[in-house]
Protein backbone atom coordinates (compact mmCIF):
# COMPACT_ATOMS: atom_id res chain seq x y z
CA UNK A 1 0.00 0.00 0.00
CA UNK A 2 1.37 3.41 -1.01
CA UNK A 3 0.17 6.44 0.94
CA UNK A 4 0.75 9.87 -0.53
CA UNK A 5 0.80 12.68 2.03
CA UNK A 6 -0.71 15.76 0.43
CA UNK A 7 -2.04 18.64 2.51
CA UNK A 8 -5.83 18.78 2.33
CA UNK A 9 -6.46 15.25 1.07
CA UNK A 10 -6.55 11.67 2.27
CA UNK A 11 -5.36 8.71 0.20
CA UNK A 12 -7.40 5.65 1.19
CA UNK A 13 -6.76 2.00 0.33
CA UNK A 14 -9.39 0.10 -1.70
CA UNK A 15 -10.12 -2.15 1.27
CA UNK A 16 -11.49 0.72 3.36
CA UNK A 17 -10.53 2.70 6.44
CA UNK A 18 -10.61 1.22 9.95
CA UNK A 19 -12.45 3.66 12.23
CA UNK A 20 -12.62 1.64 15.45
CA UNK A 21 -10.45 2.32 18.49
CA UNK A 22 -8.23 -0.59 19.56
CA UNK A 23 -10.01 -0.88 22.93
CA UNK A 24 -13.37 -1.00 21.17
CA UNK A 25 -12.19 -3.73 18.83
CA UNK A 26 -11.82 -6.14 21.76
CA UNK A 27 -15.23 -5.29 23.25
CA UNK A 28 -17.27 -5.09 20.02
CA UNK A 29 -15.68 -7.55 17.60
CA UNK A 30 -18.93 -8.14 15.69
CA UNK A 31 -19.65 -4.47 15.01
CA UNK A 32 -18.92 -2.91 11.65
CA UNK A 33 -15.73 -0.88 11.94
CA UNK A 34 -14.68 0.26 8.50
CA UNK A 35 -15.72 2.71 5.80
CA UNK A 36 -15.78 1.43 2.21
CA UNK A 37 -14.34 4.18 0.02
CA UNK A 38 -14.47 2.46 -3.37
CA UNK A 39 -17.84 3.75 -4.60
CA UNK A 40 -17.56 7.40 -3.46
CA UNK A 41 -20.26 6.85 -0.85
CA UNK A 42 -20.37 5.69 2.76
CA UNK A 43 -22.79 2.87 3.57
CA UNK A 44 -24.18 3.57 7.05
CA UNK A 45 -26.18 0.36 7.42
CA UNK A 46 -25.34 -2.42 9.86
CA UNK A 47 -24.03 -5.60 8.23
CA UNK A 48 -27.32 -7.46 8.81
CA UNK A 49 -29.27 -4.65 7.11
CA UNK A 50 -27.19 -4.88 3.94
CA UNK A 51 -28.82 -8.21 3.05
CA UNK A 52 -32.36 -7.83 4.41
CA UNK A 53 -32.84 -4.15 3.49
CA UNK A 54 -30.87 -3.94 0.26
CA UNK A 55 -33.43 -1.72 -1.50
CA UNK A 56 -33.44 1.04 1.09
CA UNK A 57 -31.30 4.10 0.40
CA UNK A 58 -29.05 4.42 3.43
CA UNK A 59 -25.88 5.92 1.98
CA UNK A 60 -24.22 9.26 2.54
CA UNK A 61 -22.88 10.76 -0.69
CA UNK A 62 -19.34 12.03 -0.17
CA UNK A 63 -18.51 13.10 -3.74
CA UNK A 64 -19.23 16.80 -3.24
CA UNK A 65 -18.76 17.12 0.51
CA UNK A 66 -17.46 15.16 3.47
CA UNK A 67 -18.56 13.56 6.72
CA UNK A 68 -16.96 14.99 9.87
CA UNK A 69 -16.93 12.53 12.78
CA UNK A 70 -14.30 14.28 14.91
CA UNK A 71 -16.78 15.64 17.46
CA UNK A 72 -18.34 12.34 18.54
CA UNK A 73 -18.18 11.73 22.32
CA UNK A 74 -16.56 8.44 23.27
CA UNK A 75 -16.84 6.28 26.38
CA UNK A 76 -14.98 3.15 27.46
CA UNK A 77 -17.96 1.10 26.19
CA UNK A 78 -18.17 2.64 22.74
CA UNK A 79 -19.37 5.61 20.77
CA UNK A 80 -22.26 7.84 21.77
CA UNK A 81 -23.78 8.75 18.42
CA UNK A 82 -24.98 12.32 18.46
CA UNK A 83 -24.86 13.66 14.93
CA UNK A 84 -22.85 13.57 11.72
CA UNK A 85 -21.91 16.91 10.19
CA UNK A 86 -22.27 16.88 6.40
CA UNK A 87 -21.21 20.51 6.02
CA UNK A 88 -23.61 22.57 3.91
CA UNK A 89 -25.53 19.72 2.29
CA UNK A 90 -28.41 17.54 3.41
CA UNK A 91 -29.23 14.33 1.55
CA UNK A 92 -32.75 12.95 1.87
CA UNK A 93 -33.38 9.28 1.11
CA UNK A 94 -37.16 9.73 1.28
CA UNK A 95 -39.24 9.70 -1.88
CA UNK A 96 -41.46 12.70 -2.51
CA UNK A 97 -45.16 12.10 -1.88
CA UNK A 98 -47.05 12.11 -5.20
CA UNK A 99 -49.07 15.28 -5.79
CA UNK A 100 -51.92 13.50 -7.59
CA UNK A 101 -52.65 10.45 -5.51
CA UNK A 102 -56.06 9.83 -7.09
CA UNK A 103 -56.81 9.84 -10.81
CA UNK A 104 -60.35 10.34 -12.12
CA UNK A 105 -61.62 8.54 -15.20
CA UNK A 106 -64.09 10.39 -17.44
CA UNK A 107 -66.15 7.78 -19.34
CA UNK A 108 -67.45 10.35 -21.83
CA UNK A 109 -64.01 11.41 -23.03
CA UNK A 110 -62.31 8.14 -22.02
CA UNK A 111 -59.47 10.15 -20.51
CA UNK A 112 -57.81 10.08 -17.14
CA UNK A 113 -57.92 13.39 -15.26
Amino acid sequence: MIIHRVKGSVDTPLTGVDTMLQSQGKIMQNWSSSVDTRSSSVDTRDGSQKTCCANLGQCVDTRSSSVDTRGLPRTSFGLIWDSVLTLDQVVSTLEAFPENLYVKYNPKTRLMQ
